[in-house]
C-alpha cells in the first residue's frame, strides 16, 4: 500500500467507536446485557497537517499505511461513561421493571459455569 489515508478524522473515529458499542450483534439470539463498559482505551495514530489560515486537520492513519514516522503521531485516548453504573442500572429498572431481574439471571448464568448440581452452594446467613 502507498501513502494511503483513512479520511476517517479522530473525532469521526470516536463517532464509529461509540455507534459501535450502540450496536446490537444481528446473530446474537440473547441481547440480554451482561458485562458493562466501563471505560474503552483506543490507541490511534494520526497525522496532523496544518493550513495558511492557521487550521489544523488530523487523519487517523490507515491500517498498513508507509507513512514517515515522523508525520505519525500517536494517541491513547480513554473513554468513559458519563454515567456511572449504578445510574444506568436505575435508568433500566424504570424503563423496564423487569430488566434487573433478566440482567442478574444472565449474568449469574454467565459468570457461573458449571452444571446446575456442581454449583456452589453458598449458605444464607
Amino acid at each position: 500500500m502507498g501513502n494511503q489515508f483513512s479520511d476517517l478524522g479522530l473525532a469521526a473515529m470516536i463517532n464509529s467507536v461509540k455507534n459501535e458499542l450502540l450496536s446490537v450483534t444481528p446473530d446474537d439470539t440473547d441481547s440480554t446485557p451482561v458485562f458493562g463498559v466501563t471505560e474503552i482505551t483506543v490507541e490511534v495514530n494520526f497525522t496532523v497537517t496544518a493550513d495558511i489560515h492557521g487550521g489544523i486537520d488530523l487523519k487517523v492513519v490507515q491500517l498498513g499505511s508507509r507513512i514517515e514516522d515522523q508525520r505519525v503521531h500517536k494517541a491513547v485516548i480513554t473513554l468513559t461513561p458519563l454515567l456511572s453504573t449504578e445510574q444506568i442500572l436505575e435508568e433500566a429498572a424504570k424503563m423496564s421493571p423487569d430488566m434487573l431481574s433478566t440482567i442478574a439471571k444472565s449474568s449469574t448464568k454467565a459468570i457461573l459455569k458449571g452444571e446446575k448440581d456442581q454449583l456452589p452452594v453458598v449458605p444464607r446467613t
